[in-house]
């Protein structure tokens, strides 16, 4: 029972302390370290029955136990977040993660020693899994634990807390799910303002007419009339055919995106536009990741596009590849870019 008393004095530390990067960024009373370590663990529950339910050998406990644990050094050694590690530990990067991971060693073994013997080799047993990522169960937490800090951000971004989270956007790229990515983008996008909602567009439904109609708007205003060229010019043969995805606020149609199969059996993406106010809020980014979400469920399992030379490097940050040399169209400078859908 002494073990329950000197667990339950690590907890009450955990409890008081606060997340250090959230701190670090302007956030007037952020969570604690114990509520980041019990969101992580609910996320993992869900994240881990999930997939023993699609049929994988996880275990769903073990799991937990990570969830639970893997923070449970900071009790004794404090949050040390990046800057906190490098004014205990020098400026070397390497040499301050390595002092950090012996004082967390030392920590961890002071506290499995008070543990039951069994509960300490199974405590010891998946620390070393997750802090090595050595095992699928590591690997979930690690997810779990990255999307605990971006919902926990996308808050404090909607609170009006915090005037340097933006860093955090990098951790999205950690989120495999694509439906929940494009979810996340829009999101933090938009953060916490009103968001556009994603529906498909028929050209030939009569319901759909004035959503037809603002797209067609938004691609002549967008895409051919900085290029000099007539309304009625942003037509492209065979797009009664393709499938239309548009991003809607308040009625308004605010970034759009069309998809057809090719004769080859490939995918091709076109006529991408998203209306100047919202540019480079990363509304383009989450219709893209709608888009190749409701592609993957539904087979598709390449695509390619042709990209403006200016936006070569915005779908490389999402996975495409060039290929093949320049060439031009409507007067501009394109490069072929893929992408293979897993």
């Amino acid at each position: 029972m002494r073990a329950l008393f000197e667990i339950h004095e690590l907890i009450a530390a955990l409890k008081r302390l606060p997340r250090g990067g959230w701190r670090e960024r302007g956030v007037p009373d952020p969570e604690s370290v114990a509520a980041h370590s019990y969101g992580v663990a609910l996320l993992t529950l869900l994240l881990a029955e999930d997939a023993r339910d699609s049929g994988s050998s996880i275990e769903v406990a073990a799991a937990v136990r990570m969830a639970l644990i893997h923070d449970l050094a900071e009790a004794m050694t404090g949050d040390l977040t990046p800057r906190r590690r490098r004014a205990l530990f020098g400026p070397d990067e390497a040499q301050a993660k390595g002092r950090q991971r012996d004082a967390e060693d030392r920590s961890l073994e002071a506290i499995f020693t008070a543990l039951p013997p069994d509960s300490a080799r199974r405590w010891r047993r998946d620390w070393e899994r997750y802090r090595d990522q050595s095992s699928e169960e590591a690997r979930l937490v690690a997810r779990a634990d990255r999307l605990d800090c971006v919902l926990q951000a996308l808050r404090y971004r909607e609170e009006g807390g915090g005037a340097t989270l933006s860093e955090f956007h990098h951790l999205l790229e950690g989120i495999e799910d694509r439906q929940l990515l494009a979810t996340l983008e829009l999101s933090w996008a938009t953060r916490g303002e009103a968001r556009p909602l994603f529906r498909t567009v028929s050209p030939t439904a009569p319901a759909d007419a004035p959503y037809y109609a603002g797209e067609r708007r938004l691609r002549f205003r967008e895409l051919r009339l900085p290029l000099g060229m007539a309304f009625g010019e942003e037509y492209v043969a065979g797009e009664e055919s393709a499938l239309h995805l548009v991003a809607v606020l308040q009625e308004e149609v605010v970034a759009c995106l069309l998809f057809r199969r090719e004769e080859s059996g490939e995918g091709r993406l076109f006529q991408m536009a998203v209306a100047a106010p919202w540019q480079r809020s990363g509304l383009g980014r989450a219709l893209l990741r709608e888009m190749e979400a409701r592609l993957a469920r539904d087979g598709v399992t390449s695509l390619k596009l042709h990209a403006r030379h200016y936006a070569i490097t915005f779908y490389e940050g999402l996975g495409y590849r060039a290929q093949g040399e320049p060439f031009m169209e409507v007067g501009l400078p394109h490069r072929i870019m893929r992408k293979e859908l897993t």
